[in-house]
């Protein structure tokens, strides 16, 4: 299959680092699960890839659409459209789990369509609704939990299709986000300050002067080996846990 065919892209190698070809993947994916398993009814919805900071979730639609069109003016032309999200977080799961998912969400795309409401809770349990007609669209329902409720997986027959005709996404699904490439904040060392008559010590995240109240005499600071010497008292806070013994 040629690429750059397939997302009218005349060098692929330029995005080489880029979601646009992912994101196109999903459309594809998502137009050709419609059309086998939804009879084409659902409005094909605008696909995200973005992550669920509250919840964690693999995916999400909105229950009601959120994406509009508008003209040169500003002025909203009447389209609108819901939002279907894929974590990217969960892009490196075999495609298989990918896919349930995106079917997943297009199951719920379909209730709400037909005025089936299939979660309670906040959003979060999905009730016997929910999967009630997993059958009829390729997938099988199933009690996941006490938390969760009701989800669905794809049924074997499905699984075989996915293979077939689910392969751009396959080839597409390379990058993903590495939660563990994650920046991690370092804890910062501690200042220590001494004073060098009684030998009392306190330790603080900050610069300070202090003194010892007992022999009234100002503490020896020692600095962490880490520690930014640029800081003045001045550029030092309340935040900074001091305290003379």
């Amino acid at each position: 299959m040629d690429n750059n065919n397939l997302y009218g892209l005349s060098n692929m190698t330029d995005f080489a680092m880029s979601i646009i070809p992912l994101t196109r993947a999903l459309e594809i994916s998502f137009d050709k699960i419609n059309a086998q398993f939804f009879g084409g009814a659902i409005p094909r919805p605008l696909i995200t890839i973005k992550e669920d900071v509250k919840h964690k979730a693999l995916g999400w639609v909105t229950v009601a659409p959120v994406w509009a069109r508008f003209d040169s003016q500003g002025v909203n032309v009447g389209d609108a459209a819901h939002e279907l999200n894929i974590s990217p977080d969960f892009l490196k799961a075999p495609l298989h789990e990918v896919a349930e998912t995106l079917f997943h969400e297009m199951l719920h795309l379909w209730n709400i369509m037909h005025d089936i409401e299939d979660v309670t809770r906040g959003g979060t349990y999905h009730n016997k609704k929910y999967s009630a007609k997993a059958g009829e669209h390729g997938l099988e329902g199933y009690k996941r939990d006490a938390k969760y409720g009701y989800s669905v997986r794809l049924l074997p027959e499905t699984m075989v299709w996915v293979d077939e005709y689910l392969m751009e996404l396959d080839e597409q699904k390379t990058i993903y986000r590495d939660i563990l490439l994650k920046a991690t904040k370092k804890a910062k060392k501690p200042y220590k300050y001494t004073c060098p008559i009684c030998g009392a010590m306190v330790k603080g995240t900050k610069k300070f002067t202090l003194r010892c109240e007992e022999c009234d005499e100002a503490m020896v600071m020692e600095a962490p080996d880490d520690a930014d010497e640029s800081l003045t008292d001045a550029e030092s806070d309340e935040s900074g846990e001091a305290g003379a013994a």
